[in-house]
């Protein structure tokens, strides 16, 4: 036995012990697992897949606790929704980090998102010990995930995303963080060529599993079911604070096209508003609702481009909804639009596209999305 291998086996003992001391569960029953990670109301698909991992994990009689910096998400990328902390048979608790203020502050400044959920997961299983530490993407989370990990002497179970995989890990000035992360972990959930690399940099091949594909919650994603209703969201958002930027266009007719997720050249998002500007000089009239958005630049380019197009009178983009709400807005569209072309993630795979079918919309796909159907 090597050096290496003596080492992993007596932090494994060590651990057990810690565990046995803490009064761990039976076999059998249910675990106390920390998910560090993106939360609602972040958007995006990450997001989602934790929300209902964390919860189905609850459901079946698992203690769950979330932790997550989902509350300092800026406006671009932040959704509407109603806080939930409890579900089925089990439970889960949300942990979130304070919103940067005086008393964070440091030179040059930044929200110190890998301390703060590194400590609040440390303090969560000082209160009560976890039995493994979940982490789904890197940064900050599965950084934060390896540190109290080291705290704590629990087991850290690392999974990555497209970007970083397919673009940070390969930054001079991160991927010896990113490879030793990966190295001290547990178990790396990957696959394909982020497998590949994980182990060419030194993770142990028998530590690097698969988690097989997402299926989409099919009592939410069906044909049947509520429509979005864009007045009733008018009124929804009447009364909020933000109210002034809740919704932006003048779109109010009854049939429209729908196109959700992030805004942006790749995503499609200008030839569709060319493809739109077209339809209009033909008559045909059909507006755009997008649940849709993206960085301070993007947006403006894309109001800028709604303007110049005079398609503001065809236009509504609305804020981000929770996930278990958009097959009310899948539904009631003419037909969803899903036009990635040329993505600079070569591993990223949209679930979109999955979830616009199974609702019974219809797809209006690119080539290269049509092409990662399964």
């Amino acid at each position: 036995m090597d050096r290496s291998e003596r080492i992993r086996r007596g932090a494994a003992s060590r651990r057990a012990d810690c565990r046995a001391q803490a009064g761990r569960p039976h076999r059998g029953l249910g675990l106390r697992i920390c998910i560090i990670g993106k939360f609602p109301p972040i958007q995006g698909g990450v997001s989602m897949r934790t929300y209902w991992t964390a919860h189905g994990l609850a459901k079946r009689g698992h203690e769950v606790h979330v932790v997550t910096n989902a509350k300092e998400a800026g406006a671009a990328f932040r959704m509407h929704m109603r806080p939930q902390d409890s579900f089925g048979k089990g439970s889960l608790r949300v942990h979130w980090t304070d919103p940067v203020d005086r008393t964070q502050a440091y030179i040059p400044m930044a929200s110190p998102f890998v301390s703060k959920l590194a400590t609040l997961a440390a303090r969560a299983h000082a209160a009560r010990p976890f039995d493994v530490i979940y982490s789904h993407y890197m940064e900050p989370y599965g950084i934060a995930g390896y540190l109290a990990s080291q705290i704590t002497g629990v087991a850290h179970v690392v999974r990555m995303a497209g970007s970083d995989a397919g673009r940070l890990w390969h930054h001079p000035q991160l991927d010896a963080l990113y490879d030793h992360v990966l190295r001290s972990a547990q178990v790396v959930v990957a696959t394909g060529a982020v497998a590949a690399r994980a182990i060419e940099r030194g993770v142990n091949a028998r530590r690097v599993t698969s988690a097989g594909s997402y299926a989409p919650p099919q009592h939410l994603f069906t044909p049947d079911g509520p429509r979005l209703k864009l007045d009733r969201l008018r009124s929804e958002f009447a009364e909020t604070a933000d109210s002034e930027h809740a919704l932006w266009g003048d779109f109010a007719g009854r049939r429209y096209f729908g196109v959700y997720g992030k805004l942006g050249d790749n995503k499609g998002t200008f030839a569709l508003l060319s493809a739109l500007h077209r339809l209009k000089l033909a008559g045909v009239q059909v507006g755009l609702v997008a649940l849709a958005h993206g960085r301070a630049e993007i947006e403006q380019r894309f109001r800028a481009r709604v303007r110049e197009l005079a398609l503001t009178d065809r236009v509504l983009q609305i804020p981000f909804l929770p996930h278990w709400r958009v097959p009310e807005f899948l539904r009631s569209c003419l037909a969803v639009c899903c036009l990635e072309q040329d993505f600079p993630i070569g591993i990223h795979s949209p679930i979109i596209p999955l979830e616009v079918l199974l609702c019974g919309a219809c797809l209006v796909g690119s080539a290269e999305v049509i092409r990662k159907l399964p």
